[in-house]
């Protein structure tokens, strides 16, 4: 799919065609892989509010390993947000300071702060955002100022929606 998604220049789709193309681009996967999806996900492709959530989960990888895609995200951020419904990002959610205690990778990668009450802070690393390069091993238990949105993520354990800070910058 990020192939394919490097391969197409989106600056003058419209939502629309935008959709479309980004559904095209994942096809040709969900075509090769059609048994091995069903068996993973235990759904079957005839389903179609599954197959929304397992574009969802992809979409969520692509957004970790696809610099094509996050470029996209980035320049149609305004755009997009229209058409799930939702509100473009027009301010902070919060800040947490505090000290970098750890750093978790993997397929969506966080960090956890301590803030001066002892509480620990998990923050989403999902994008790019001012000061990412604050949040590094080099940086352990070195006070930071995180600026956050909240998101619904999904949560696949509990098969619903929870509020996770997301960093929009670090000071």
């Amino acid at each position: 799919a990020c192939t394919e998604i490097s391969k197409t220049d989106y600056s003058t789709k419209t939502l629309d065609e935008l959709q479309i193309d980004l559904g095209m681009a994942m096809m040709p996967s969900f075509q090769n892989h059609h048994e091995e999806i069903e068996k993973y996900f235990n759904v079957d492709f005839t389903d179609q509010k599954a197959m929304q959530q397992i574009g969802t989960q992809i979409g969520l990888k692509l957004a970790t390993n696809c610099p094509a895609f996050l470029k996209l995200m980035r320049d149609k951020s305004s755009d997009l947000a229209g058409m799930s419904g939702a509100k473009p990002i027009t301010s902070v959610g919060g800040i947490v300071s505090g000290t970098l205690s750890k750093i978790v990778p993997g397929e969506v990668t966080y960090f956890v702060v301590k803030s001066a009450d002892g509480k620990m802070e998990k923050i989403f690393w999902m994008e790019y955002f001012k000061g990412a390069e604050k949040i590094s091993s080099a940086n352990i238990s070195k006070p930071l100022k995180i600026s956050y949105v909240e998101k619904d993520m999904y949560n696949s354990t509990l098969k619903d929606y929870i509020k996770q800070k997301v960093a929009v910058s670090v000071e």
